[in-house]
Parts: structure tokens; C-alpha cells; sequence
């Protein structure tokens, strides 16, 4: 794309016997040339869910987050036209 992304798994409520057996099925639905942008998250889930303001398990959450770590941009809900506007719009008055 013609901005950095990357795809995260919350793993952390997995239990840890069954951890590799998930992960292995994760990567192996994810292509290989995006493994470097694919984030497989262990623990601090609950830190993650508040920073992306998380409340529907079936959205899709998509943030903008500048060079200092904080969130610049947020939308869940169905990835619609007007939201890729809005990321697209956001991803340019980041740079």
C-alpha cells in the first residue's frame, strides 16, 4: 500500500499450550511478503483495546499513529470509501 500497515492479533486470552498452534495458523493465512507488517500481540491487551478505544469485537480498527507513538487518527466500524478517505487523509497530514 502506499502506507506502512500492519495487521495485529491479540493473543494474549490464548492459552499458552495452544499458542503455536494459533500463531502457525495465523501466518499461514497471511502472505508471505506481509509476515513484516503482521504483529502477534502476547500480552498488555487491555492497554491496547483502551489506546484504539476497542468495543466491537467484529469492527475493524484502524489507527494512524505519528512517529511519537500517539494515536493521530481513529475509526472502527466497516472499511467503507469514506473511511480509507479519512486514514488516507490522516496519513497525509502526518507526514
Amino acid at each position: 500500500g502506499k502506507y506502512p500497515s500492519w495487521s495485529i492479533s491479540v493473543l494474549q486470552d490464548v492459552p499458552r499450550l495452544m499458542r503455536g498452534m494459533v500463531s502457525h495458523a495465523i501466518k499461514g493465512s497471511i502472505p508471505k511478503e506481509q509476515y513484516d507488517r503482521s504483529l502477534l500481540v502476547y500480552q498488555h491487551e487491555r492497554e491496547l483495546k483502551q489506546a484504539a478505544g476497542f468495543d466491537t469485537p467484529d469492527d475493524a480498527y484502524l489507527l494512524v499513529v505519528g512517529s511519537g507513538g500517539k494515536i493521530e487518527w481513529s475509526y472502527h466500524g466497516p472499511v467503507t470509501n469514506p473511511a480509507m478517505e479519512g486514514l488516507a487523509g490522516a496519513s497525509k497530514a502526518g507526514q
